[in-house]
């Protein structure tokens, strides 16, 4: 049986837009122990072997037009139905990549080019194949998804 109590959240920072164009965030996430036996690994509130981490999760940079396209690079977190932050834990997944979304009349766009992900109990990114389980040397995902 797995059994952990644990503690954590993250802490960010988001800057206001630079002449309407330019933005960028950063987070921090972690968690820590509260009650972790050795043998009872596993919840997926904390690393494996029940320890804490604390990892540096977002970091990104943002440029914007209107509402018709935002370009964000590098850390950030994706809400889309097939990549996600899964954040039904301590702290979400985190993606490292390129996005860009907007809204074009009655469209809503957003595709991305991913190489990487930081597990939702993980203090490190790792590449896209290795979470998927590929051995392969593929080590990106693409993403994009629209709506009316």
């Amino acid at each position: 049986m797995n059994e952990a109590w644990a503690f954590g959240g993250w802490i960010t920072y988001q800057s206001g837009w630079l002449l309407d164009t330019f933005s960028m965030g950063a987070s921090l996430y972690g968690s820590a122990p509260l009650y972790a036996p050795d043998d009872r690994d596993g919840t997926l509130l904390l690393k494996p072997g029940q320890e804490g981490y604390y990892v540096p999760a977002e970091a990104w940079g943002a440029l914007r037009y209107e509402e018709y396209a935002l370009l964000k690079g590098y850390r950030q977190r994706v809400d889309q139905t097939y990549i996600n932050s899964q954040d039904n834990r301590m702290t979400p997944n985190t993606f490292q990549g390129v996005t860009l979304g907007g809204k074009l009349s009655w469209l809503q766009y957003l595709g991305g080019y991913l190489w990487k992900i930081k597990p939702r109990n993980a203090d490190e990114f790792i590449s896209m194949s290795e979470q998927a389980g590929v051995a392969r040397t593929a080590t990106t995902a693409w993403a994009s998804s629209a709506s009316g």
